[in-house]
């Protein structure tokens, strides 16, 4: 997944009331050929601080107050 879709897509979803995310959810949002590639573009949103985890397997999406 790339960070700037991603951003963009969780920005929607916020818009809309949803900022909480199972792992089944972000899967469904950003679909991606390997588990690999799907659990590093995870943690990369994690770092950057895009999403951060609440809960096992449980995601939050941090909007930047931009």
């Amino acid at each position: 997944m790339k960070t700037i879709e991603a951003i963009k897509t969780l920005t929607e979803w916020d818009q809309r009331q949803r900022s909480v995310f199972k792992m089944t959810d972000l899967r469904m949002l950003f679909p991606e050929p390997s588990e690999k590639t799907f659990s590093e573009g995870l943690r990369r949103l994690v770092r950057l601080g895009v999403l951060m985890r609440i809960a096992v397997r449980r995601q939050i999406f941090v909007p930047c107050a931009a």
